[in-house]
């Protein structure tokens, strides 16, 4: 690899090392950005501030982020991926729901390690706008499995695929709205979410 001209030659870059570099700078943006949106909260906070406080180009957050709402919103993108790589085939449907909850208990454990995360989710708790986008994201992600299962040989993507999809999408949202709603977010999210999950099981019996 070479600099020309002082400027570094992208092109060389390893396809690792321009991976880490992205993951990074969006993760450094993220961070600012939620830093910003907790001080003077959602609204007023512009997609110019916050590249301005990230040090980095409007134009360079665009590339990275598809509006100010993705820059919250993006990491769901990866819950999705994980979820349309689950084997499905041949389970029945307490089966799905229990590897869709573990993908969901293994999210929250990312969470949990990661501050940042979890200021996210108290960002999006306090904004009905962002808890609006997040909702509707989510049901898409779930229409997307809803497929997933039609097509793998699953429950099928009717009435038991749907019950399936609304029970796990539930109980992930009662938590995390229970966690937010809690005064100075003291309870355990992971501990929360297993409580949820079998919370539920009892209703269904």
């Amino acid at each position: 690899m070479s600099a020309r001209g002082g400027t570094w030659d992208e092109s060389e870059e390893s396809t690792d090392l321009r991976v880490r570099r992205r993951v990074e700078l969006r993760a450094h943006v993220v961070r600012v950005a939620t830093a910003l949106f907790r001080e003077r909260g959602y609204e007023p906070v512009t997609v110019d501030e916050i590249a301005q406080a990230a040090g980095v180009s409007k134009r360079t957050l665009f590339r990275h982020f598809s509006s100010k709402e993705e820059i919250l919103l993006g990491n769901a993108r990866q819950l999705g991926q994980e979820l349309a790589r689950l084997d499905l085939a041949a389970m029945d449907a307490p089966a799905v729901l229990g590897a869709v909850e573990d993908i969901y208990a293994a999210m929250l454990e990312r969470m949990v390690a990661d501050q940042t995360a979890l200021q996210v989710q108290q960002v999006i708790g306090q904004s009905e706008r962002l808890r609006q986008a997040a909702h509707s994201l989510h049901r898409e992600l779930m229409d997307d499995l809803r497929i997933h299962l039609a097509q793998t040989g699953g429950p099928d993507g009717g009435l038991i695929g749907r019950l399936v999809i609304e029970i796990s999408t539930g109980t992930l949202h009662a938590a995390l709205d229970e966690w937010v709603g809690a005064t100075g977010h003291e309870m355990d999210l992971r501990q929360l979410y297993q409580r949820a999950r079998a919370q539920a099981r009892q209703l269904l019996r």
